[in-house]
């Protein structure tokens, strides 16, 4: 699996440099769900040595209500970013088995503004405000603290 080959570089890295003061694991759409389970990896595994930060962009739940609970006791430095309608937060949707966010979002409006949001995992005033689907677009998913979210192209 990929993620023995990033422990094992990790160990090497830190090896290496050890004055390093974190690890950060980031990500957008997917990847911010695959960054959140690597963080978690990573904790497990050199989070004694060296701390490690979570900062997402636009992720979907995850977990239910234990597992989020438990990754958000386990991970201390994390920012979950939300942009204004982005459909992607939203997914999958709460019910029926009960998908919840973790801790702690981070919600960027319409204008650019960031917002420190409740300790909770589902905010009523961040992304959770635009809980009807027809009020969210795909067109917000892409844009992150002004940033377009996209990857280069050689034509």
């Amino acid at each position: 699996a990929v993620i023995d080959d990033i422990l094992v570089e990790t160990k090497r890295l830190i090896s290496e440099f050890p004055t390093y003061e974190k690890i950060v694991s980031t990500g957008h759409s997917l990847g911010a769900a695959i960054a959140t389970l690597i963080a978690m990896d990573l904790i497990s595994v050199v989070g004694q040595d060296v701390p490690v930060q979570l900062i997402t962009f636009g992720s979907p739940r995850l977990f239910d209500v234990g597992g989020s609970e438990y990754v958000s006791s386990v991970i201390h430095d994390s920012y979950r970013v939300t942009h204004t309608k982005d459909v992607v937060p939203h997914l999958p949707t709460p019910m029926p088995i009960g998908y919840q966010h973790i801790s702690t979002e981070w919600y960027e409006d319409i204008y650019g503004n960031i917002s420190e949001c409740e300790k909770l995992e589902e905010d009523p005033s961040c992304a959770s405000q635009w809980n009807r689907s027809f009020e969210l677009n795909a067109d917000d998913h892409m844009w992150y603290l002004g940033n377009y979210m996209s990857c280069p192209t050689n034509d």
